[in-house]
């Protein structure tokens, strides 16, 4: 009876076979898990604490770095895409520096898939957690009656029907103060997460 080997046997032992392997650390896999431990953080301090005074800081440190954190793993999710794709770096330089939604609309048309819906709630949601990352990285001070970025946020805030902190107060607005909460923070990791899935999905991407 001859002995049947198995193919990665043969090929290890086979003198003209070379056999190599490559690894890609994945930003947008590291940045999603501090978002998402950030938002059980912000989860597990609104249960626990019963101190309102001064809430704030300790919700906007584990609040922003839930937005802020899932906002990059959706860039990073697009830049990944374009290498896991074996995109051309010529024709991704010329793209790099878009907004990440557009470039992934430019990174599908370019690899010859479909882009996804901007009508969708996926891509309005990706859009406005990158919108509340913006307005955080780059905020700008504004008085509380302007009708300038806060106010615009804040009604796109509110219009998501998430829950907003428990200890704000009547005066405050959804951003940058009320959307500092639990619900918030997990519905940011959730926008990243439900984007680049579907993303993925069109691009026939799987990892």
């Amino acid at each position: 009876m001859t002995e049947r080997r198995h193919w990665l046997e043969l090929a290890l032992t086979d003198p003209n076979v070379t056999i190599t392997s490559r690894s890609l650390l994945s930003l947008r896999i590291q940045c999603l898990g501090v978002a998402a431990s950030a938002a059980s953080s912000l989860v597990l301090w609104e249960n626990e604490t019963t101190e309102q005074k001064a809430w704030y800081p300790q919700a906007f440190m584990r609040g922003s770095v839930a937005i802020v954190m899932s906002a990059f793993a959706l860039e990073a999710a697009i830049n990944e895409a374009a290498t896991m794709l074996r995109m051309d770096d010529q024709a991704f330089a010329g793209i790099e520096m878009l907004p990440p939604l557009k470039k992934a609309d430019e990174i599908a048309k370019l690899m010859g898939f479909a882009k996804l819906r901007r009508g969708d709630k996926i891509c309005q949601h990706a859009r406005l957690l990158y919108r509340l990352r913006s307005g955080l990285a780059h905020g700008r001070a504004e008085w509380s009656d302007e009708v300038k970025t806060h106010a615009t946020l804040s009604e796109e805030v509110s219009s998501l029907g998430v829950s907003l902190s428990p200890f704000m107060s009547p005066n405050d607005k959804p951003f940058p103060v009320g959307c500092m909460s639990g619900a918030m923070a997990l519905w940011a990791v959730d926008a990243a997460r439900n984007y680049i899935t579907a993303y993925y999905a069109a691009a026939c991407i799987h990892g």
